[in-house]
């Protein structure tokens, strides 16, 4: 087992927003997950449990939200 700590943070200076972001982790073994963290605060942070370690990972794997990443 493993985990990892997310963090993610609205820079913006006026209004926060709420909405779910999808986070897709690429396993060890191929396989995927996809986690949503419901993003409502200034800095959000959450800590993702796996079977495995995972290789890689993308946010918003489907594109439902435009951002810019950092």
């Amino acid at each position: 087992r493993s985990e990892t700590g997310i963090t993610i943070t609205q820079k913006q200076k006026e209004y926060l927003f709420e909405f779910p972001l999808e986070i897709e982790f690429i396993l060890k073994d191929g396989s995927k997950k996809i986690e949503t963290i419901e993003v409502f605060e200034r800095e959000t942070s959450y800590i993702i449990e796996f079977e495995t370690n995972f290789t890689d990972f993308k946010i918003d794997p489907n594109t439902r939200l435009l951002y810019e990443p950092s």
